[in-house]
């Protein structure tokens, strides 16, 4: 046995059985795959409806089309070639099972060998730049961690997975403290946070609730148990430059913020995590400008947020902040005191902050007035940056051990307080969980429906309804305002195209809307943008669609006990209004 990083290791076994100081035992891929042989094909067919054929086929097509083992030549630079990848985002990361099924999705590429190389699936370990030629600004770079795992300089989840989380008992208001694994959840909107708050000893009373750039209210879950919250707040804020059902319903001060073409914006350019070209496209930065003139009281964000920092006292904690976001930490080139674009007591404006940035990224000649009257730079990307997996030294997890070690320490804390929680998904082996959505009623139950909310090509979810030019689109698009079922399912219910459906779930709660059929959509779903606005300071968007979120389930029984993903599939059933 030889460490990761033991000099003479060139060809890790990956499969056998080995004794270690006395202990028989395997490589985490051995036992991986021994474990995996249960989930086969027609073990899979029946799980998902999909002929064993198919799923043989589309297997045997993703692993030939992946040429695995073969490389091509860029620029007299040799990389890794594999043209197939599997892809899932949200639709598979936000399920009571969402860890695991996420996770065997990304096992699949792992094992393809195609995450950032090229032709595979880019972006799913951050990107990575060797700097702006001129200056070595912009230098950003996923690293070797602790135990040679891959890690991140520069991440909007917060923490990485160093140094090893310690599970507390229950006393953040999101339980997160105990759900180290988890970004965001449910709580405290949940429907059973109360019971659980009561149960960890209520540690604080919640006294503030601020809202930037949200709306909670429609965007979470059933907008009623998220309103049992709020209303429970002493004071409530929000920063926005529009009124939506939080504001108009729970907050006591609105504060107006510039509209997006009134703001001066370099964060864009720097959210490295989510934003950034492509493959081998140039490098390209560019900041957010106005073109028009602030109207009324409004200010901008980083103007409110400096003023907000100053009357709490946080000055130099929130200049870190900024310092660690706009210098992209370059703890990977082995600087460990953090560049001072501002320093830890500094002041500066909205209007000094991105030149100061500009400057330190790019050189003393291309501030804010270089990018004001250039737009944008470029430079061209190498091999080594589009795709760089193939030029970083790190392991990828493949045996979750973590989830193992923490299993009995994240019971016995979330126990104490009332989660009760299948606590096998702490297992290192990705494992089938179903989702809640098909485990808590009978197959034959009379919710025989799963609503989804899908993204609509014309919309910026429902941010951009309220935009007059968009809604006149949108009232030509048979499916933005209206529910979509099965042509088949319809029949069988008696329901006709154009007719007002209501969808009920199990707990009583409906919405009503109008019904397009199509033979688009599987017969056993039925699905709406997420839209239905009820606030009067969105006239336009106001009563035009449904929301489905209003249906979602947020308690503990429909979120993943990992990462705390909320279960966004609901069974209903669906009827005519008579």
């Amino acid at each position: 046995m030889k460490p990761y990083d033991e000099p003479t290791l060139k060809q890790p076994a990956i499969e056998g059985k080995y004794e270690v100081d006395g202990v028989e035992c395997q490589p985490g891929f051995a036992f991986i795959k021994e474990h995996l042989k249960q989930y086969n094909p027609r073990w899979a067919a029946e799980a998902s409806t999909v002929p064993e054929e198919t799923i043989r086929r589309l297997a045997r097509e993703l692993v030939e089309e992946a040429k695995i083992g073969s490389f091509t030549e860029i620029d007299g630079v040799k990389v890794p070639y594999r043209p197939a990848c599997v892809v899932g985002y949200r639709g598979i990361q936000t399920h009571s099972n969402a860890f695991h099924q996420y996770a065997s999705l990304m096992q699949l590429n792992v094992l393809l060998g195609n995450l950032d190389v090229c032709g595979g699936m880019l972006g799913s370990g951050g990107i990575k730049s060797l700097g702006y030629p001129e200056t070595g600004g912009f230098r950003y770079s996923p690293y070797t961690g602790p135990d040679g795992m891959l890690m991140h300089t520069h991440w909007v989840a917060g923490k990485g997975p160093w140094e090893v989380h310690k599970v507390g008992p229950g006393a953040a208001v999101h339980f997160r403290d105990i759900f180290v694994h988890s970004m965001a959840n449910v709580y405290p909107f949940g429907e059973d946070w109360e019971e659980l708050w009561n149960n960890a000893g209520r540690p604080f009373e919640p006294e503030v609730f601020f809202a930037y750039g949200g709306n909670v209210v429609m965007n979470m879950m059933n907008p009623e148990a998220v309103g049992r919250f709020l209303s429970k707040v002493p004071f409530s804020f929000a920063f926005q430059p529009f009124h939506n059902e939080t504001t108009e319903g729970f907050c006591d001060m609105v504060l107006p913020e510039t509209h997006y073409l009134e703001t001066l914006d370099a964060s864009c350019a720097f959210q490295v995590q989510i934003s950034y070209p492509i493959g081998l496209n140039k490098w390209s930065i560019h900041i957010r400008m106005p073109v028009s003139e602030p109207r009324g009281e409004t200010r901008d964000i980083y103007s409110f947020l400096f003023d907000l920092a100053d009357r709490v006292g946080i000055r130099s904690k929130f200049n870190e902040t900024l310092n660690a976001f706009y210098s992209l930490s370059n703890r990977m080139i082995g600087i460990e005191t953090m560049p001072h674009i501002i320093e830890p007591e500094g002041k500066t404006s909205e209007i000094e902050l991105p030149d100061r940035v500009l400057k330190h990224h790019f050189g003393k000649d291309k501030g804010l007035e270089w990018f004001m009257d250039h737009g944008f730079i470029t430079w061209e990307k190498k091999p080594e940056e589009g795709y760089w997996r193939w030029f970083v030294d790190a392991r990828a997890p493949f045996y979750f051990e973590r989830l193992e070690h923490e299993r009995e320490q994240v019971k016995t804390s979330a126990e104490k307080i009332g989660f009760h929680l299948n606590w096998d998904h702490y297992t290192p082996l990705v494992t089938y969980f179903p989702s809640v959505a098909y485990t808590e009623l009978p197959p034959d139950s009379e919710y025989d429906l799963l609503v989804i909310s899908y993204r609509d090509p014309l919309l910026t979810h429902r941010f951009t309804v309220h935009n007059p030019y968009i809604d006149e689109m949108a009232e030509t698009n048979p499916f933005t305002y209206n529910m979509a079922m099965n042509v088949e399912t319809a029949r069988q219910k008696g329901i006709k195209d154009g007719d007002t459906v209501n969808l009920e779930n199990p707990w009583g709660i409906k919405i009503t809307g109008k019904v397009k059929l199509t033979q688009l959509i599987h017969p056993k779903v039925v699905a709406a943008v997420g839209l239905g606005s009820f606030a009067r300071g969105l006239p336009i968007s106001r009563g035009k669609g449904v929301n489905p979120n209003a249906l979602i389930k947020g308690d503990q029984n429909h979120m993943c006990p990992v990462t705390g993903s909320a279960e966004p599939l609901v069974r209903v059933k669906a009827y005519t209004t008579k």
